[in-house]
């Protein structure tokens, strides 16, 4: 126990005495044999932080914690800086079709290996996405694309839920309708969006 407590106080000391880095890595960089942080190559991942005070970096034959390599897809994350970061793994047998996404079933592991459909209101138009997109509009039954209308169109599910301009006499004065208003008796705005009764 007290050697446990005497390294954790003493490896960073180490570390700022010797000046080598060992701080932490963080999710999708690997630690070298010098405790400095390198980016994950194409085909690996790290999906934790890798502290540094957790190894004994200045131990003869510390070889550093690579990044692991991934027998699959790649999960990618893009940091505040835009760089994109190797964090996960979808292994070659997990198929994550449009429509759905897939997430871990132990958090701590990196392995996306659970498929869901996305939900209500949601969808996804590429394979193997970590997470669906909300849709303002109709969302297809597939759940594969986002079906959007303006004002003074509407959205017709009977052709492929494409968004077709209000017929003559009908407007619409909402966004992502299914059908457009008859307007009796009255005009129809040049939008389509407007009823002005005389």
């Amino acid at each position: 126990m007290l050697k446990n407590i005497l390294k954790i106080l003493l490896i960073p000391m180490a570390c700022w005495a010797f000046f080598v880095a060992c701080g932490e890595c963080e999710p999708g960089k690997g630690m070298k044999a010098d405790g400095k942080c390198e980016v994950c190559a194409d085909g690996t991942y790290q999906h934790t932080t890798i502290e540094g005070t957790e190894y004994d970096v200045m131990a003869e034959g510390f070889t550093g914690v690579p990044c692991t390599v991934c027998d699959g897809t790649v999960v990618k994350m893009t940091t505040e800086d835009l760089e994109e970061r190797n964090i996960g793994c979808i292994p070659t047998d997990t198929v994550v079709p449009a429509g759905s996404y897939v997430t871990m079933s132990n958090p701590a592991s990196g392995i996306y290996d659970t498929v869901e459909e996305c939900g209500e209101g949601q969808f996804t138009d590429e394979p193997n996405q970590k997470a669906c997109k909300y849709c303002n509009g109709i969302v297809s039954e597939d759940r594969t694309a986002c079906h959007e209308a303006s004002a003074g169109s509407y959205i017709d599910e009977s052709d492929n839920y494409n968004s077709n301009v209000c017929p003559a006499g009908m407007y619409q004065d909402e966004q992502n309708q299914t059908s457009c208003k008859g307007c009796v008796g009255g005009t129809v705005s040049v939008g389509r969006t407007q009823c002005t009764m005389p």
